[in-house]
């Protein structure tokens, strides 16, 4: 019942890092967690690509990306 009562904000770009911390806060072990082994990640861009349709998008969703922007300061771990 307690754990229903609080909120936490991890950062899906470091969500290993924001449930190891999730986990220390809450004094519970998580099993291993695979790390990312330094991929690169392709860009959103490269990955529509099509730059009239990779524009419209970040038009559509510009209050989900302000939203996300926002949230990232609440976050239990900084990915900065």
């Amino acid at each position: 019942e307690l754990l229903r009562r609080f909120t936490y904000i991890l950062d899906v770009k470091c969500l290993d890092e924001g449930l190891e911390a999730l986990a220390g806060e809450l004094g519970f072990s998580l099993p291993y967690l695979n790390k990312d082994s330094g991929k690169t990640q392709v860009s959103a861009r490269e990955r529509i690509g099509d730059d009239e349709l990779y524009e419209f998008i970040l038009r559509r969703n510009q209050r989900d990306f302000e939203l996300y922007e926002w949230s990232k300061g609440l976050s239990l771990v900084n990915c900065s």
